[in-house]
């Protein structure tokens, strides 16, 4: 099953910062570090923070209130080892940016 859905194009993306976008019923940052595009939630699992207000740096964002570091790849948190927050598989098409609806696995 393909569930994966259009939420962008590439130029929509900026650099080192993020694009929000719901994705069903969730809000999804979606950041280009470089030429990858990689997808988180939006929130912050430690204190809401939103994630896509954070700044980007070497595949880490850091969320804006505690400045905590997510790892973009992975979810995980450079603080503190259980916490992670979900990120999600993108894919490029032409220009489009797709995200699967699904956050990948947190024992990736």
């Amino acid at each position: 099953m393909d569930d994966f859905v259009k939420v962008a194009t590439v130029g929509e993306i900026p650099r080192r910062s993020a694009k929000i976008v719901q994705v069903g019923l969730r809000e999804i940052a979606i950041f280009r570090d470089g030429e990858e595009i990689l997808a988180i939630d939006n929130v912050c699992p430690h204190a809401g923070g939103a994630l896509g207000a954070g700044s980007c740096k070497r595949g880490i964002v850091y969320c804006p209130i505690h400045l905590w570091g997510f790892d973009l790849r992975t979810g995980a948190c450079d603080t503190v080892a259980d916490l992670k927050a979900d990120v999600f598989e993108t894919r490029v098409e032409g220009s489009d940016v797709h995200v699967r609806l699904t956050p990948k696995a947190n024992s990736e």
